[in-house]
């Protein structure tokens, strides 16, 4: 039944052809793009140009010949994604790292208190900068929320300490564990109102969610781009700052690349405009080049688009996990509503990490999803390349596995990633 539904589904696929644009392995259903997404096919041939031809042939001449114009057109093409413009927009360096040279910023503008605070459903990672800010400088201090069940915000929670302890806040809009969604507009009006900022992490949104920095009134933001927009392992991370914000600040690493004047050498620093001051070195050229196809994919099938397949395929997966597995152990972590859900789905079951291992084994098809401590396992919810009936494999194994308790003759040893 379930497959003859997916069948349908897939026939009624606007983004169906999609999957195309992507080097999808044989016998694999890929469902962790909300950790690495998949290669689209033209970015082997991107690469191959830029490194036997830009590089290998015409060398230093490609920086003013294609990769300064690289730099500029990818930082276009991701702010017209979160409808910014391209000069509140910085694509290069890490996310940790522009958080810390926007959290930092933030702080030294006094414009907000030395107060960086954050919860503890943010990604820990984002949690060691703002907390190592504080570490390094008495004058800033670092303070968490943290909420009773630790998979949905208490909103509430969040305003009632914007009011007692103003400062530079930092979430992640969709959070890593349980895909969860913020309520964006109404905690920046409150912000606002407050005294406060917040810094959104989009890492886990951006590509899946719908995002109007204007619309939303977002003010700061950053994330990653290896995810839900497919520009490989380690691509560069982005940073946001609305323009009349950004005025009022000085980033805290002054790099040659966000000088006013870059090739002029100064002996001072004049720092660049928008978001120009928040380069640092030199462009990472080949990192870049391999973003632009995931992000001219992203575009040509438009947000609303994917974000709409994305609705749909969670259903999907509630639906059958609800019907078919309610008594199998499995149940969902997260928010069942769509408005409150992010990129992808997370189940809990004692036995998540030797699930997730019988699910790569088996002799026809290996299944790949997510584990993250101590028990639960993360679909990623991939429009893009993602097809119902891969969703149905995925969930017909899932359901084998369970009842057949299979998981059970494998051991519990794990890799370094998982």
């Amino acid at each position: 039944m379930i497959f003859e539904k997916a069948k349908q589904m897939d026939k009624e696929d606007p983004l169906y052809k999609f999957q195309n644009y992507f080097l999808k392995p044989k016998n694999l259903v890929y469902l962790d793009g909300n950790s690495l997404g998949l290669l689209p096919k033209n970015t082997k041939s991107i690469l191959d140009d830029v490194v036997n031809i830009e590089w290998g042939q015409d060398l230093i001449g490609s920086w003013n010949s294609k990769w300064l114009p690289l730099n500029d057109r990818v930082e276009k093409k991701l702010a017209e994604i979160i409808n910014a413009q391209a000069g509140e927009v910085f694509v290069g360096d890490s996310t940790s790292i522009n958080l810390y040279k926007i959290a930092k910023a933030l702080v030294y503008s006094k414009l907000y208190s030395n107060n960086l605070i954050s919860d503890t459903l943010n990604f820990p990672s984002d949690r060691y900068i703002l907390a190592g800010i504080a570490d390094y400088d008495p004058g800033i201090y670092y303070h968490e929320i943290d909420y009773q069940n630790n998979v949905e915000a208490e909103v509430e929670k969040i305003e009632s300490k914007i009011i007692s302890c103003a400062g530079v806040y930092c979430l992640s809009l969709s959070t890593y564990l349980a895909a969860y969604l913020y309520p964006i507009k109404r905690l920046n009006q409150f912000a606002k109102k407050n005294g406060s900022v917040i810094v959104w992490d989009l890492s886990h949104a951006i590509g899946s969610i719908e995002i109007d920095v204007n619309e939303q009134e977002i003010l700061a933001a950053v994330g990653c781009t290896y995810k839900h927009l497919n520009g490989g392992p380690g691509s560069p991370g982005f940073l946001y700052v609305n323009q009349e914000l950004n005025d009022s600040l000085a980033t805290p690493i002054q790099g040659w690349f966000g000088h006013k004047n870059t090739f002029k050498f100064s002996d001072s620093y004049q720092k660049g405009e928008g978001s120009n001051q928040y380069k640092v070195g030199t462009p990472n050229i080949l990192s870049l080049a391999a973003l632009e196809p995931g992000l001219d994919i992203t575009l040509e099938a438009s947000m609303s688009s994917i974000r709409k397949k994305c609705l749909i395929m969670g259903d999907f997966i509630q639906e059958y996990l609800s019907q078919e597995l309610n008594d199998l152990g499995v149940q969902i972590i997260g928010p069942l509503s769509p408005e409150k859900r992010g990129g992808h789905i997370t189940i809990k079951h004692q036995e998540s990490w030797r699930i997730c291992k019988c699910l790569q084994m088996n002799d026809n098809i290996k299944i790949v999803t997510d584990f993250r401590p101590d028990s639960l396992l993360r679909v990623a919810l991939t429009p893009l390349y993602t097809s119902y009936g891969e969703l149905a494999l995925f969930l017909a194994e899932l359901k084998q596995i369970l009842e057949s308790k299979k998981y059970l003759e494998l051991d519990d040893s794990k890799p370094v990633v998982t």
